[in-house]
């Protein structure tokens, strides 16, 4: 469910400039963009949008679209369930934008509905009730299911044991510690370059891995996130090591599922129900792995 407002300076004849770098400031922002993964390039914006966060309290991202900014246009977007946290951090957008443009028009796109600017402060609560209520509704009927949520990094699973905390505890509290407490991390999220064989013309999905970085990676290759590529029927997945120090890749393709198993036998962590933090791991030590897994 997004919550999308379009906003926009009111004033018919001089209309004030929408200044970017300003509200990033201002509201004490972070950003990058999204790739095709949902996996976040920070510091990077693309074709005049980006995505922004707080890194005081990470939530699931707040996407603003500016390609529309000569004309003192803005567009700005939540996915909720989010954080009470962001919440404030989204109104805190709107709050910018109308010093900036001193009279603004906000359009609520799925409400096809006007609001002025006070009009629409007064709904925060309201907005704060209903991400808390689709958050229950959501842990409730997803029953067996994962719930798989965008996030401002990387993408989010959330199993039935953390639906059951949500549920029966302050949910958008706990849920804004989960959020941040799930990407607030120093590491790699793995996501797959996409291949296809010219002799027999069928996709492999490629991971790499680079020696001493901790990695995020997912228990099953074909479990991520791109909309994309829904219907692309991927027939194999391998993965590659990459040395850093030497700045090059060892040789050969891997298969996948041999090297998760080998890992999980004895070095890593559940990140969340479909992926596992593998710790820096030495040269020599993935040499070892490689020749158990290619016997």
């Amino acid at each position: 469910m997004a919550l999308t407002l379009q906003i926009r300076d009111k004033n018919l004849f001089k209309k004030n400039k929408i200044d970017i770098n300003k509200i990033i400031e201002v509201c004490n922002f972070n950003y990058g963009s999204w790739n095709d993964f949902y996996i976040l390039n920070e510091g990077e914006s693309k074709e005049n949008t980006l995505v922004a966060y707080n890194l005081d309290s990470i939530g699931r991202g707040i996407f603003i679209n500016y390609q529309k900014i000569n004309k003192s246009i803005i567009e700005i977007q939540i996915n909720l369930p989010t954080s009470e946290k962001e919440i404030n951090d989204f109104y805190n957008i709107v709050k910018e934008l109308n010093t900036q443009l001193k009279n603004i028009e906000i359009y609520f796109v799925e409400e096809n509905k006007r609001y002025k600017y006070n009009e629409f402060l007064e709904q925060k609560e309201t907005v704060i009730e209903f991400s808390l209520n689709t958050l229950k509704k959501q842990c409730e009927e997803s029953k067996d299911e994962y719930i798989i949520y965008t996030a401002a990094m990387w993408p989010l699973t959330i199993s039935n044991k953390e639906k059951e905390f949500f549920l029966n505890s302050s949910p958008l509290k706990e849920f804004e510690i989960f959020l941040n407490s799930k990407q607030n991390i120093d590491c790699y999220y793995s996501k797959p370059t996409i291949y296809k064989n010219q002799i027999n013309d069928k996709y492999i999905a490629n991971y790499t891995l680079t020696d001493e970085c901790l990695s995020i990676f997912p228990i099953d290759g074909k479990f991520f996130l791109n909309f994309n590529l829904l219907n692309l029927n991927i027939d194999e997945f391998t993965i590659q090591f990459f040395i850093f120090s030497e700045k090059k890749v060892i040789d050969g393709f891997y298969d996948y599922k041999k090297f998760i198993a080998e890992i999980m036998k004895n070095d890593f962590q559940y990140f969340d129900s479909t992926h596992i933090i593998i710790p820096p791991l030495s040269k020599n030590y993935l040499l070892s792995i490689l020749d158990k897994i290619e016997k």
